[in-house]
């Protein structure tokens, strides 16, 4: 997105009608964090970093820090997102590493996990994702488990137009629920789980009412002012 485009997006969401009690928080590219911090300041809006670097100071050409991201307003900060982790190779010990800085920084890591195609047909997508969660929060305390979002996306859903059915994705969430649990004792009632993958106007209604989705990661929709709007409003019953 270029910032034209970009501009003219915030200034849409500026105008918005948004039911009370919605939580939004948008990702933005790091050099339009600063635009965000003006144009979102009258509104109930938050945002977040897309990126950061897994330290806080360094000889690290072209990284950005959490600290820095946080001098900009921002307060949240996706981790482990499946295109992170396929094109830049982005492991379980890196994310660790980037996690515990965002929390250091005073800022909300938004955990992605998800799995590949073949790890669903092959039935091992259950042993894939403890995998990436063990490896993410290793070292991370219950109290930090507790303030961290997690964001269920599976890869062959993202921005391929399919959507997991709505019992795979209960029966994830679920799954990841009870194993947060076990890995820090009696924080299944504490954490949030969204779901992100190729989520739209026309499926969120459904989704959204799913069990153990408390919210939801979208992609291309939100670039669509009206699509973006609908999905907010959705009916939550």
């Amino acid at each position: 997105m270029r910032r034209d485009e970009a501009k003219s997006l915030l200034s849409s969401i500026n105008k918005m009608k948004i039911k009370d009690g919605r939580e939004e928080i948008i990702f933005v590219p790091s050099v339009y964090l600063e635009m965000c911090e003006n144009a979102l300041k009258d509104t109930n809006a938050c945002y977040g970093a897309q990126n950061v670097y897994s330290k806080e100071k360094g000889a690290f050409t072209g990284e950005i820090s959490a600290l820095q991201v946080k001098d900009f307003g921002a307060k949240y900060v996706l981790v482990g997102h499946s295109e992170r982790r396929t094109i830049f190779n982005e492991d379980g010990d890196f994310l660790n590493e980037k996690i515990k800085m965002i929390l250091s920084a005073g800022l909300t890591p938004v955990l992605c996990v998800g799995e590949p195609l073949s790890e669903r047909e092959n039935k091992t997508y259950e042993a894939y994702l403890y995998k990436e969660l063990k490896e993410a929060m290793s070292g991370v305390s219950i109290e930090d488990a507790k303030n961290i979002i997690y964001a269920y996306e599976p890869i062959w859903a993202i921005g391929t137009g399919k959507t997991a059915k709505i019992g795979e994705i209960k029966k994830t969430l679920e799954f990841l629920r009870n194993t947060l649990d076990y890995m820090y004792d009696g924080v299944k009632e504490d954490v949030h789980l969204l779901y992100g993958g190729s989520v739209n106007k026309e499926n969120i209604d459904e989704i959204i009412n799913t069990d153990h989705v408390d919210g939801v990661l979208v992609g291309g929709a939100s670039l669509k002012v009206d699509d973006w709007e609908r999905i907010l409003n959705c009916e939550v019953k």
